[in-house]
C-alpha cells in the first residue's frame, strides 16, 4: 500500500505518526497524573478519617474513665452531674475549637457546653435532615461498648456539615459520654492537599512534556534531515536517468558519491552500469560501420549473380520447349495403349471382385453351418438337462409322499396318545397336551408336504412342456443346418468357376500391359529429359529470385546499419 506514496510522503507519514504518539503520551501523562492525584487524595482522606476516628475514640474513652473516677467521691446524683458539667465545660479541640464533649443518660441531656439550655431535656426525637436519630443511635452505640455515628449537624458560621461522633458508657453509671468532629476539616485538608499534589503533578507533566517535546522535535528534525538527504540523492539519480532517457544520452556522466549508505551503493552500481553501457554502445558503433561496408559488397555480388542466373534461365527455357514437344507425341501413343490396358484391367478387376464376393458368401455359409450345428448341440444339451430335471422332480415327489405317510402315522399316534391320556384322568393331562402339540405339528407337516407336492407337480408339468418345446426347436435347427450345408456346397462350386474366368482375363490383361510398358518406357525417357530441362530452368529462375532476395536483403541490411549508426550517434561516448 505504501508503494503508492513517494519517499517524501512516507517521511511525512512517519512524522505524523510521531506527532500522534506524542499527543497520546501527553494524554496518558495528564490522565495518569490526575488519576494518581485523585487516588492520593482519596487515600489521604481515608487515612485522616481513620485518624479522626482513632482520636475521638481514645479521647472519649479517656474522658469516660476520668469522669468515672472523679464522680465517685460525690454522694449525690446532682453533685455528680454538676461535677461533670464543670469537667467538660472548657474542654475544646480542633484548630477551630469545634470539638467538645457532651454527656447523656439515655436520651436526656445532662451536660452540653455549647447548648446548656438543653440540660434536662429528652432529645429522643432529635434527628438531622437525613432523618438520622443521632441521640438515639449514639445511646445504642454506647450500650454496645462504644461506637461511631455519622450525621449532618449545623456548624457555627459554616451551616450543615457532616459530623462523626463516638459514644461510650461512663464506668459505674448509666450515663454515656460522646464527642465528635466535623468532617469539613478533612475535606479542607484534602482540597489543600489536592492543590499541592495537583501543582506538583502539573510541574512534573510540564517537565516531562518539555523533555519529551524536545526529544520528539529532535527526532522529527533528524527525520527531515534524513529525508532531505535521501530525496536529494534520489533526485540526482533520477536526473541522470532522465538525461539518458530523454536528453542527448551522455554516457560519460557519473553520479557523484558523497555518502556510504544504500543509496550511495545504488549510485555506485548505476555508475558501473553506465560504464558497461558506454562500452557496449562503443562496440556497437564500431561493428555497425563494418556491417555497412559488408552490406555494400554483398549487394554488388548479388547484382552480378542475378544477371548470370537470368541468362541461364532463358537458354534452358528454349531447350525445355523442344523436349516437351517430343514427349507429347510419345504420350499420345502411350495413352492409346493405356486405354486398352485399362479396359482389360477393369474386366479382370470385376472378375476378381466377383470371386471375392462369392468367397465371402462361402465363408459366411460355412460360419452359418457352424452356428446351426452349435445350436443343435445346445438344444440337445438343454433337452437332456430338462429330462434330468423331470427325474429329480419325480424323486422329490416320492420323498414328499413318504413325508405325508409319516405325518399321517404321527397323527394316528397323537390320537392314540390323546385317548390314553383321557383314560389316565388327571395324571394324563400333561401327556394330552403334548399329544395335541404333536398332532398340530403333524397337521402342519402334512399341509407343508402337500404344498411341496403341488409345487413339484407344477415343476414336472413345466419340465414336460419345456422338453417338448426344446425337441421341436432342435428339429427346426437341424433342418436349417441341412439347408445351410447345401448352400455352402453350391457357393464353393460357383467360386471355383468364377476363379477360372478371372485367371483367363488376368492373362490377357498381362499381355496388353507388357506392350503398354514398352511404349511407356519410351515416353518416360522423353518425359525425364523434359523434366530435367524444366528443373534446370526452374533452378535458374530460383537462383535469379534468390539473387534478387539477397540483393534486397543486402540493401535492407545497409539501411539498418545506417539507422544503427544514427542511434549510436545519439549517445555521447
Amino acid at each position: 500500500m505504501l508503494n503508492k506514496f513517494t519517499v517524501k510522503q512516507r517521511m511525512y507519514l512517519i512524522i505524523t505518526a510521531i506527532l500522534a504518539l506524542f499527543i497520546v503520551m501527553v494524554y496518558f501523562a495528564v490522565s495518569n497524573g490526575n488519576k494518581a492525584r485523585d487516588m492520593g487524595i482519596a487515600k489521604t482522606g481515608d487515612v485522616m478519617l481513620a485518624d479522626q476516628k482513632a482520636k475521638i475514640e481514645v479521647a472519649t474513652h479517656a474522658m469516660a474513665l476520668t469522669i468515672g473516677e472523679a464522680i465517685k467521691e460525690y454522694d449525690t446524683r446532682e453533685k455528680q452531674i454538676e461535677a461533670i458539667r464543670r469537667f467538660i465545660k472548657e474542654i475544646r479541640f480542633e484548630t477551630d475549637e469545634s470539638g467538645y464533649f457532651f454527656v447523656y443518660e439515655g436520651t436526656i441531656t445532662l451536660a452540653h457546653p455549647i447548648r446548656p439550655e438543653n440540660h434536662g431535656k429528652d432529645l429522643d426525637g432529635a434527628k438531622d435532615k437525613n432523618d438520622v436519630y443521632l441521640i438515639r443511635e449514639l445511646r445504642d452505640a454506647a450500650a454496645k461498648g462504644g461506637g461511631f455515628v455519622t450525621y449532618v449537624w449545623p456548624k457555627p458560621g459554616a451551616g450543615d456539615i457532616p459530623k462523626l461522633s463516638y459514644a461510650k458508657l461512663i464506668p459505674g453509671t448509666q450515663m454515656w459520654i460522646g464527642t465528635g468532629v466535623y468532617l469539613d476539616n478533612i475535606d479542607a485538608y484534602k482540597a489543600q492537599m489536592g492543590d499541592e499534589i495537583g501543582g506538583q503533578v502539573r510541574k512534573s507533566i510540564i517537565t516531562m512534556l518539555a523533555s519529551a517535546g524536545f526529544i520528539f522535535a529532535c527526532i522529527i528534525t533528524l527525520i527531515i534531515i534524513i529525508a532531505v538527504g535521501i530525496v536529494g540523492s534520489l533526485k540526482s539519480m533520477i536526473e541522470s536517468f532522465k538525461d539518458i532517457a530523454e536528453g542527448e544520452g551522455d554516457l560519460t556522466k557519473r553520479i557523484e558519491i558523497k555518502a556510504k549508505d544504500e543509496i550511495a551503493e545504488l549510485a555506485g552500481w548505476f555508475n558501473l552500469f553506465l560504464e558497461k553501457l558506454q562500452n557496449i554502445i562503443r562496440n556497437i558503433a564500431s561493428n555497425s560501420i563494418g556491417v555497412g561496408d559488408s552490406s555494400g559488397k554483398l549487394s554488388a555480388i548479388a547484382t552480378e549473380l542475378l544477371s548470370g542466373a537470368q541468362n541461364t534461365s532463358e537458354r534452358s527455357t528454349n531447350v525445355a520447349a523442344a523436349a516437351e514437344e517430343m514427349s507429347a507425341n510419345l504420350n499420345n501413343v502411350a495413352a492409346a495403349m493405356e486405354q486398352s490396358s485399362t479396359n482389360t484391367g477393369m474386366v479382370a478387376t470385376a472378375a476378381e471382385e466377383m470371386t471375392s464376393t462369392i468367397n465371402e458368401i462361402a465363408e459366411n455359409a460355412e460360419r452359418a453351418r457352424g452356428v446351426s450345428t452349435n445350436a443343435v448341440n445346445q438344444a440337445n444339451n438343454a433337452f437332456e438337462k430338462m429330462k434330468e430335471l423331470g427325474v429329480a422332480a419325480n424323486k422329490i415327489g416320492r420323498v414328499t409322499e413318504t413325508i405325508t405317510e409319516i405325518s399321517e402315522q404321527t397323527n394316528l399316534l397323537a390320537l392314540n396318545a390323546t385317548i390314553e391320556a383321557a383314560r389316565a384322568g388327571e395324571a394324563g393331562k400333561g401327556f394330552a397336551v403334548v399329544a395335541n402339540e404333536i398332532k398340530e405339528l403333524a397337521k402342519q407337516t402334512a399341509e407343508a408336504t402337500l404344498d411341496i407336492k403341488n409345487l413339484i407337480d407344477d415343476v414336472q408339468n413345466t419340465s414336460k412342456i419345456t422338453e417338448q418345446g426344446i425337441e421341436q426347436i432342435s428339429s427346426i435347427i437341424a433342418g436349417v443346418n441341412d439347408i445351410v450345408v447345401t448352400i455352402a456346397t453350391a457357393v464353393e462350386e460357383q467360386s471355383a468357376a468364377t476363379q477360372e474366368i478371372a485367371n483367363n482375363i488376368s492373362q490377357a490383361s498381362t499381355g496388353i500391359q507388357e506392350v503398354n510398358e514398352n511404349v511407356t518406357q519410351s515416353s518416360v525417357v522423353s518425359t525425364d529429359i523434359s523434366r530435367d530441362i524444366s528443373e534446370v530452368s526452374a533452378a535458374a529462375q530460383s537462383i535469379s529470385a534468390s539473387s534478387n532476395d539477397v540483393r534486397q536483403n543486402a540493401e535492407d541490411l545497409l539501411a539498418r546499419s545506417q539507422e544503427l549508426n544514427t542511434i549510436v550517434g545519439s549517445f555521447k561516448i
